[in-house]
């Protein structure tokens, strides 16, 4: 039993592309060798001086275009601004009150407890002073607790 490859069958179409991919192609490598024919004749007839000091020219060029770029980056200084993104900020997701039930009596509870503790840590400068720590290692948390008595109907 002989296996045969299906041959595939071509569009007109995908003919007329390829031809017309080869065309282009071939016209662009064309273009390129035209290019660096005319280029190579312009450079040979220069003195070696000159290739010398333009190859310098654009080395310096390049360094300094370099040292510039990073510059900018380590500075944060950048000549083309853009727009600036605001940041991120995610939703916050409240239960509706049909679903609490009277078993959060004693969430209830620990929230009062954390609200009147910090009401307490407000009277005093050391209090104060810890009350800042607090928000600081846990920013939010204040949002966090006003949220909460919200959810639970507390005042």
């Amino acid at each position: 039993m002989v296996i045969r490859q299906k041959t595939k069958k071509r569009s007109p179409t995908g003919w007329v592309k390829d031809r017309a991919v080869t065309k282009i192609a071939g016209f662009i490598l064309l273009s390129q060798r035209e290019w660096a024919n005319w280029m190579n004749n312009k450079t040979s007839k220069m003195p070696l001086q000159r290739v010398r000091l333009i190859a310098i020219a654009m080395g310096l060029l390049l360094a300094a275009v370099s040292v510039h770029a990073l510059y900018q980056g380590i500075t944060g200084k950048h000549s083309i601004t853009g727009t600036r993104l605001n940041a991120m900020s995610t939703p916050v997701v409240i239960m509706p009150r049909e679903t609490l039930t009277s078993s959060d009596s004693a969430l209830r509870r620990q929230i009062s407890d954390i609200d009147e503790f910090l009401d307490t840590l407000k009277k005093t400068v050391s209090g104060r002073r810890h009350l800042a720590k607090i928000v600081q290692s846990h920013p939010g948390i204040l949002d966090s607790l006003k949220a909460m008595k919200n959810l639970y109907g507390l005042k």
